[in-house]
């Protein structure tokens, strides 16, 4: 008998707030906003009917439903980590990844099939748990399960955009080419491009915040060769931002703040908290950063002449 898939009202919460809908914008036309809200925790139930058309308020409806909630047997791996990730008590959540991990530990003792270790290395890298593993180790293990790998699907992108936290950053940079001079890879399906994307995005966060601008500036022209999806609003916004980024790394300080500028206020003007607090927190982080090299690069020589 196959585990208890994720309930229903914690899907859609999960998904209504990676939509950053309130719930009066989720429930409007629909239903109550109280209503709704009681739906989510789980204190009342919702016909059928209108929780589809509650669904297809979401930015992604039915692609979604069917990728990360109906299965045709047991609850997935990726199933499980969205529930516990959704989990809005601690207590819960820790006990949920705890679960999650003895039982790919075990899996993998039972199978042998390296995808149970590998669910392993994941959840260590998603949830920063503390292990007795070396990060190293994990590093070169996932790269080793990667390297005769011509065409990524689903599962090897999915742990790619987790494993970015602690890939060099040239070796990211590596596999997005392999990625895009794929010529199998489907770029029009949903789950494909959504996936590289956001290891696009990842992976610019992560050369940034490494100092590695010329990793950053790379992986940026490797992402200028595809096309955002219309509806990725997230992800044109992000890219945007970094390229404003290096653009200000590369000496265009007035351009780059006259964009920044441009950026917050139409923000305000669409009045998205998340969003506006997300750029001017990482652009206010970015500045302190080109302070540090900045200062370290006029500082050298004195050191020097010393």
């Amino acid at each position: 008998m196959g585990e208890k898939q994720q309930p229903l009202h914690v899907f859609y919460h999960q998904q209504r707030v990676a939509g950053h809908l309130s719930l009066v914008e989720a429930a409007a036309g629909i239903t109550t906003a109280a209503t709704l809200s009681r739906f989510e925790r789980g204190r009342n139930r919702l016909s059928a009917d209108r929780f589809l058309y509650l669904l297809d308020a979401l930015p992604s409806t039915f692609t979604t439903l069917q990728h990360v909630y109906v299965t045709h047997s047991d609850i997935t791996y990726y199933q499980r980590v969205a529930y516990a990730a959704a989990l809005a008590s601690t207590a819960d959540r820790a006990a949920a990844i705890t679960q999650l991990l003895a039982a790919e530990r075990m899996a993998y003792t039972k199978t042998g099939l390296i995808h149970h270790r590998l669910n392993v290395y994941d959840l260590i890298v998603t949830f920063n748990l503390r292990y007795p593993i070396r990060i190293s180790q994990i590093t070169t293990e996932v790269q080793a399960y990667l390297a005769p790998i011509n065409h990524f699907g689903l599962y090897e992108l999915n742990l790619i955009t987790t494993m970015i936290r602690i890939f060099p950053i040239t070796a990211t940079a590596k596999y997005f080419e392999k990625i895009l001079s794929d010529p199998a890879m489907d770029y029009d399906e949903h789950w494909h491009n959504r996936l590289i994307w956001l290891a696009i995005v990842n992976g610019m966060a992560a050369a940034i915040s490494h100092f590695d601008f010329d990793s950053a500036e790379r992986i940026m022209t490797l992402a200028r060769h595809l096309n955002i999806p219309p509806t990725d609003g997230d992800t044109k916004l992000t890219i945007y931002f970094y390229q404003l980024c290096l653009d200000y790394h590369h000496g265009k300080h007035d351009q780059a703040r006259q964009g920044m500028n441009q950026l917050s206020a139409a923000l305000d003007l669409v009045e998205v908290p998340f969003y506006r607090d997300y750029i001017r927190s990482g652009w206010t982080l970015f500045l302190r950063t080109e302070e540090v090299l900045t200062h370290d690069d006029w500082s050298a020589p004195a050191k020097t002449a010393h």
